[in-house]
């Protein structure tokens, strides 16, 4: 079983977009030239729908009451009493049903054709990526080249007459996330979906009359044109790196693990890990620890920002070299249906004549507790880092990425730097399979198959994984100077 990575949901592919200046004209529509489904096809769909999530969803009621859920389920119902294309369809699903489990790894989207589409033509998109602290939007960094117009850190109060509350509590409900914390919402956002998103509610506007608020508590209105973004391929959008050089024992042409030595840190070795997906987890623990011993790092910083999961393997072995006792990382598994049964369900494609309402209901659902190598208690290795840990989490520390982060802070006395993390500190749903198509609309369900509990003892109400020392969140990286300070802090004692 692995946990997923669920960056490839991100929809906006802004690594390889082209920029141009926008213009006061008409943009394409994508959305008004979609095919309408009749009522009947909207309903089948629903129920097929619903059907799937009441049969193999882990956690259908884990935070929302049956009673409550089955309540949203006939109140979207009755909206599909009129012909509607895939996207209105879709924000009825995501928004109204979907993110009433409370589950990041629950997720619909729009038909792969729709996708294709959308990639292929212009999209009038505000020119710059933002930030939420405290539910309030802000101004993050440039899409595309500097607008000397817009400054970094001024608070976005409103958009064209939409107060910065008012997108939120329109937008949150497009994206998953886990509980009853906004964190991993937040981060969808703030990478891209915020840009995407508002466009695709708002397609028809051509310009954004926004009220930014300045620091010093200046209000200023500007009219701002968008810029025009062409997208190519299906490709996510990451954020800036902290600017640290990835040089030491890792291969140059390796994304997803690096490791530093900051010259102006003693004793340190910086580990970034954006993603829990590589596959050479063992050797790249082995051969990190050995260079740390040789080197005599006293302290080991493990970025995990924006790592959004991955398989178990990584964080399990990393785990085995920095907790000295027994220990956990995940402490029971279970579905609610034999999970290789429900595959056959996973390869029914929309042009297919099977009838997937005839298999979901001979799919037996009761409790199947796994037990898979990460799960239960876990021996360390002999030789352990005896150093000191600094772990640096966000909003974008999900699925493995929190549930490792939970797991040390657990079991260890290492220090958490940075924002309340996007995973439930209680545990999350995961091992998704292949996704599910909507046999008429073509939209795309991933159901997440099993409920993973972390190693703390929390409830699941309590949110995020919390961070020891909070780090502000602004348009300035505050980590590295933080980090530095309280390292050199301990050195001088």
């Amino acid at each position: 079983m692995r946990i997923v990575n669920v960056k490839r949901f991100l929809i906006i592919a802004i690594l390889s977009c082209l920029f141009t200046t926008a213009k006061a004209q008409g943009y394409p529509n994508l959305d008004s030239s979609l095919h309408k489904f009749t009522v009947d096809e909207l309903v089948s769909d629903y129920t097929y729908f619903r059907a799937l999530l009441e049969k193999a969803h882990p956690s259908l009621y884990r935070y929302t009451t049956k009673d409550s859920m089955d309540h949203y389920f006939v109140e979207a119902l009755s909206k599909l009493d009129h012909p509607m294309n895939q996207i209105q369809f879709w924000q009825i699903l995501q928004g109204d049903l979907i993110d009433k489990i409370k589950c990041g790894h629950t997720v619909i989207n729009p038909s792969q054709s729709y996708s294709d589409k959308y990639g292929r033509i212009e999209h009038p998109l505000l020119p710059f990526f933002i930030y939420i602290k405290d539910d309030r939007i802000f101004v993050k960094e440039y899409l595309g080249k500097k607008d000397s117009t817009i400054n970094l850190d001024d608070e976005v109060l409103a958009i064209n007459n939409e107060t910065a509350q008012q997108l939120l509590q329109e937008l949150r409900p497009l994206v998953s996330g886990d509980g009853y914390s906004n964190a991993f919402k937040n981060f969808q956002l703030e990478t891209g979906r915020f840009n995407a998103f508002y466009w695709r509610l708002h397609s028809t506007e051509n310009s954004f009359t926004i009220l930014f608020r300045s620091p010093d508590g200046t209000t200023t209105k500007k009219v701002i044109q968008p810029l025009i973004v062409n997208v190519k391929g299906d490709s996510s959008y990451h954020q800036n790196s902290d600017g640290q050089d990835a040089k030491g024992i890792m291969p140059p042409n390796d994304s997803l693990h690096t490791v530093s030595y900051p010259s102006d840190i003693p004793q340190t070795a910086w580990v970034k890990i954006k993603s829990f997906m590589y596959s050479d987890a063992l050797d790249f623990d082995t051969r990190l620890f050995k260079e740390l011993e040789k080197n005599n790092i006293q302290n080991l910083v493990i970025d995990l920002r924006n790592n959004t999961g991955g398989m178990n393997s990584g964080p399990l072995d990393l785990l085995k070299y920095l907790l000295p006792k027994n220990f956990y990382y995940i402490k029971e598994q279970y579905t609610v249906v034999d999970t290789s049964e429900f595959k056959a369900l996973c390869y029914v494609k929309s042009s297919s004549s099977v009838d997937p309402m005839t298999i979901l209901p001979m799919i037996q659902h009761q409790v199947y507790t796994l037990n898979y190598p990460a799960v239960g208690l876990q021996n360390p290795y002999k030789r352990t880092f005896k150093g000191k840990v600094y772990v640096l989490i966000n909003d974008g520390t999900f699925s493995a990425g929190s549930l490792f982060a939970t797991a040390l802070k657990e079991q260890s006395d290492c220090k958490l730097y940075g924002q309340e993390t996007g995973g439930n500190r209680g545990g999350c749903d995961a091992g998704t399979l292949r996704y599910i198509i909507m046999p008429r609309t073509f939209l795309r369900l991933y159901i997440p198959f099993y409920w993973v509990s972390s190693a703390s003892t929390a409830a699941n109400t309590v949110g995020g994984l919390k961070p020891d020392v909070e780090v502000p969140v602004s348009s300035k990286d505050m980590f590295y100077p933080m980090i530095k300070a309280a390292i050199n802090g301990e050195i001088g004692k």
